[in-house]
């Protein structure tokens, strides 16, 4: 038996006219809040689920299991660090193992060279100096007549840059964005095909091609298990339904506790 569980959200769009783009990366990438967040305990329980020395007692028959999150936010991936597995995110489409994770949409905490293609954790805040004070503004501003305030211009030569062996391309978000293709999207949809189970977690299934998961899983034979905090379009379908705080059904439905995590 194969395990898929399904968690998370897309994010919007990143112009490659990289200068405007650029004050809402920064107002993304803000390293000291997305490194003040600490995974819950529907994170901690998915973690237990991708071990297989945990997944044997409440899922005997699971042989692989499998997190595919739409969430950036890298908080999987510290939850499973937290319960001390080999982290798996970094494997090719032709080696994909049991118990990894795949953040198929990226990660904040990334960049991404748009020359190079080099990938790199940069956890800056602000990610250069020209964009200083831009986190702060997340939306249009509007003066008294209704109209657009103009963003700050910022030269592209102020622009972070990749620093791999001089390479000096524009880095942007290690993210993909809407009209973006997903990387090892063939191999993601393989693992798909091959499930048997799926955990659909806090996500409201209507962004594609991850919105389409279960119905696959389910058109194959598979089971299709929801966990949402409220009802959405994507339960319509579902063999089972667990409606609440993803943190406490999740756990309780599995049968998985999870003692006081502190990260270090």
């Amino acid at each position: 038996m194969q395990t898929l569980v399904l968690s998370g959200r897309q994010v919007p769009h990143f112009s490659r006219e990289s200068a405007r783009s650029y004050p809402f990366f920064s107002s993304i990438t803000i390293a000291e809040k997305i490194l003040s967040c600490k995974p819950n305990n529907a994170h901690h329980v998915i973690a237990r689920l991708l071990d297989p020395n945990y997944r044997g007692a409440v899922a005997p028959l699971a042989i692989n299991c499998t997190l595919i999150t739409q969430n950036v936010d890298g908080l999987s991936l510290r939850a499973q660090d937290a319960l001390g597995s080999e982290s798996l995110d970094n494997v090719g489409t032709s080696n994909l193992n049991q118990g990894q994770i795949i953040e198929m949409h990226g990660r904040l905490l990334e960049t991404l060279c748009t020359k190079c293609k080099h990938r790199n954790l940069d956890t800056r805040s602000p990610i250069c100096p020209a964009l200083a004070g831009t986190e702060l503004r997340t939306e249009a501003v509007m003066d008294d007549a209704g109209k657009r305030v103009p963003e700050a211009e910022i030269s592209p030569n102020d622009l972070p840059r990749c620093g791999k062996d001089g390479c000096g391309g524009l880095l942007r978000p290690g993210v993909v964005w809407f009209g973006e293709s997903i990387p090892r999207l063939n191999a993601i949809e393989s693992l798909v095909e091959e499930a048997d189970m799926c955990l659909v977690v806090g996500t409201s299934s209507v962004v594609y091609p991850a919105a389409g998961f279960a119905d696959v899983v389910q058109d194959n034979g598979g089971k299709v298990a929801v966990f949402n905090i409220e009802a959405s379009q994507g339960d319509q379908n579902a063999d089972f339904l667990f409606l609440g705080p993803c943190e406490k059904t999740l756990g309780e439905a599995l049968g998985i506790e999870v003692p006081i995590i502190r990260e270090a």
